[in-house]
């Protein structure tokens, strides 16, 4: 299983980090989303993405200080998709936002929780093509909790009832959800 290459050295005690979960042509791929968010005290704050479009980075930041109130504009953060991956689409949003909420916070996120879904400029949850395959997959390797978007959630915790699916209408729902 090519997921396992990805995850093998994963922490379970860290903060920061987050699970998505991608894919690569129609295969399922389990992805973990590293941030770190460190205090700037020169003025001059670096964003830095591996794997996945700086510019992009950027837009999430915007929209965890517009509509989470997370200020950042004083941090240096820094992201990385482990093991060298590229993340083009934009299905890793919820699972970004995550880590760095996580990171920014230093709370762990369960290691048994993956995210799924697209962010927009207003701060909603957008749902990913192909969420039932994911959510075959996600249940199969023996993950327990998926945050997703509320849209279809209902649908899929029937099919799925071994897996606890977390409907989200916005990205705000997850700082209580991940901050308590």
């Amino acid at each position: 299983n090519p997921s396992t290459y990805f995850l093998e050295n994963q922490q379970s005690n860290c903060f920061g980090r987050s699970l998505t979960c991608s894919l690569e042509g129609t295969r399922p791929l389990f992805l973990e989303i590293q941030t770190l968010v460190v205090e700037n005290k020169s003025g001059n704050c670096k964003r830095v993405a591996q794997g996945l479009d700086a510019n992009r980075l950027s837009m999430l930041v915007a929209i965890l200080e517009k509509h989470l109130n997370v200020s950042l504009c004083f941090s240096d953060i820094y992201l990385n998709v482990v093991g060298g991956f590229r993340l083009n689409s934009r299905e890793a949003d919820l699972s970004i936002i995550s880590s760095l909420l996580s990171s920014h916070h230093k709370k762990v996120i369960p290691i048994d929780s993956i995210f799924l879904g697209e962010i927009g400029l207003t701060g909603e949850v957008r749902p990913v093509p192909m969420v039932e395959k994911r959510l075959k997959e996600i249940n199969h390797m023996k993950y327990k909790r998926v945050f997703m978007a509320r849209c279809h959630s209902a649908i899929y915790q029937r099919k799925f009832p071994g897996l606890k699916i977390i409907g989200l209408d916005l990205a705000s729902e997850l700082i209580e959800l991940l901050v308590g």
